[in-house]
Formats: structure tokens, C-alpha cells, sequence
């Protein structure tokens, strides 16, 4: 058996050269620019020298994905949760960043490990959720929701089971039928 070894590095996600991004900001045309890639990335909370908590993400264009928990729109229920975390979070006085992952080369057999292809939607995805695997391991909280399919149903279930509570008490729903 052959071991299998990834070493990769956060990187401070930066507004301008040397200027971490602060939760809060704007892209900027610098993040623009250098962001505009695909790439793995990851929220954190810090409280003091404490990693207290991650969320991780991919995206196909890394500035543009920043943007929508920036400014979530109506519909995108992870980008107005991850907001509303962070923004909770650095109101709380705690110090939230933006990173994003270098990967060291390595290889699987024949499969290539680098940054450049990370612009492959589906190597872009092994990355993230082995990070996640590898972070859930360490003492911090994780943000991300359940990404088990079996798991992920029964969530959406216990919603639908509160939504329909929610109708029944208002009378739109009586037993199991609609009015």
C-alpha cells in the first residue's frame, strides 16, 4: 500500500498587495484581478490566536463566490447563512477572514495534484471535501452543512415536517389534506 499525502496551506485572501480582505469590505478590483480563478476557500473565526470556526467552499470564480456572501441575495439560503454566521461573529468582536488554498504538487497514480487544476469542477471538489474531512478533525467548529445525500433528505424532511407545522397552526392545513 502507498501512502497518500496532500499538503496544502491557507493563504490570507488579500484587498490589495499586503492587505488582508477584512470581513465587511468589498472585492476590490485587486481581488478582482488576482481572484478571478478557481480555488478552494475557507471562512474562519478567530478568537484571539484561536481557530474557533471554518466554513469551506469551492468555486469556479473565487472574487465572484465572495461577492454573494457579501451581498446574499434572496434566494441563495448558504450565502445569507454564511453571511449572517460571520457577520454575528465579527459584531461580536471576533476577527473573521477570507483564505484560499495552495496545494503542493503531488500525484494519486496517475492523477496530477496542483493549484492549476483546481479549474476542474470535479478535482476542485476532492479538494474541498477532503479539507473538510481533515478540519473536522482538528478543534474547531465546521459551518458547512451535511453533505451525506441519506442525511441531507432527512434535513430537508424535518424542514418540510416544520413548515408544514407552521401552515397547520396558521389553519391552512388540516390533518393531511390542504383547505
Amino acid at each position: 500500500m502507498t501512502d497518500f499525502h496532500i499538503r496544502y496551506l491557507w493563504n490570507l485572501v488579500e484587498t490589495e498587495e499586503g492587505v488582508p480582505f477584512a470581513w465587511s469590505g468589498k472585492v476590490s478590483k485587486y481581488m478582482k484581478e488576482r481572484y478571478s480563478k478557481s480555488g478552494v476557500y475557507r471562512w474562519t473565526i478567530w478568537e484571539g490566536k484561536r481557530l474557533r470556526a471554518a466554513y469551506i467552499g469551492e468555486a469556479e470564480r473565487v472574487a465572484r463566490r465572495i461577492g454573494q456572501y457579501l451581498s446574499p441575495g434572496s434566494g441563495d439560503s448558504t450565502n445569507r447563512r454564511i453571511h449572517d454566521c460571520l457577520e454575528k461573529q465579527f459584531k461580536r468582536g471576533l476577527k473573521v477572514q477570507l483564505e484560499i488554498i495552495s496545494i503542493e504538487e503531488a500525484s494519486l497514480n496517475s492523477i496530477r495534484i496542483a493549484n492549476e487544476n483546481l479549474s476542474d469542477t470535479f478535482f476542485r471538489r476532492m479538494i474541498e471535501y477532503l479539507v473538510i474531512t481533515d478540519t473536522d478533525a482538528t478543534q474547531c467548529a465546521l459551518m458547512n452543512c451535511i453533505l451525506n445525500p441519506i442525511e441531507r433528505r432527512i434535513h430537508k424532511a424535518k424542514r418540510m415536517n416544520q413548515f408544514d407545522e407552521i401552515l397547520r397552526r396558521a389553519g391552512l392545513i388540516v390533518g393531511d389534506s390542504d383547505i
